[in-house]
């Protein structure tokens, strides 16, 4: 619990100080782990309440939901595997069970919300990988920003 409480914390201030003021200004937030991955790690993966974790996203992030949430997705062994030796954190150190539920919870929240989602496979080459994820954000977002760094 503690664990999750200390993310909404920085969450909440990470909203506040900057993604709210960017969006105000008419700018394009791109954020590495939002409330998708609190369910997956905190819910499926610890198994704490996920009502507890709504209301807390809920709370932190002042409603605001992510409008695309890109899942790149391999097998939890295959991403362990590509961890910098010695760079393990507290949550990469945990059994390869945790990771499998935290996998299977990020891909259960895809098919709750598939049009929110956009799931690029993780196991292809570098190059690729950003390949998709340029057409992904050209494709949802080239109509209201101008993305010409992304070609």
């Amino acid at each position: 619990m503690a664990e999750l409480l200390l993310y909404q914390a920085d969450r909440a201030q990470h909203v506040h100080e900057l993604i709210m003021p960017a969006l105000m200004e008419g700018k394009l937030v791109i954020c590495d782990r939002y409330t998708d991955s609190t369910i997956a790690y905190q819910g499926f993966g610890r198994g704490i309440d996920m009502k507890i974790i709504t209301e807390l996203n809920n709370i932190s992030t002042q409603g605001l939901k992510p409008e695309l949430t890109i899942l790149f997705d391999l097998e939890s062994e295959k991403g362990l595997g590509r961890l910098h030796p010695g760079g393990h954190d507290r949550l990469e150190r945990e059994a390869i069970e945790f990771h499998h539920k935290v996998r299977n919870g990020y891909l259960s929240l895809v098919q709750e919300e598939p049009k929110r989602f956009a799931v690029i496979d993780a196991t292809k080459a570098l190059s690729a990988v950003q390949e998709d994820l340029r057409r992904i954000i050209l494709e949802r977002f080239s109509d209201r920003y101008q993305l010409a760094s992304l070609l």
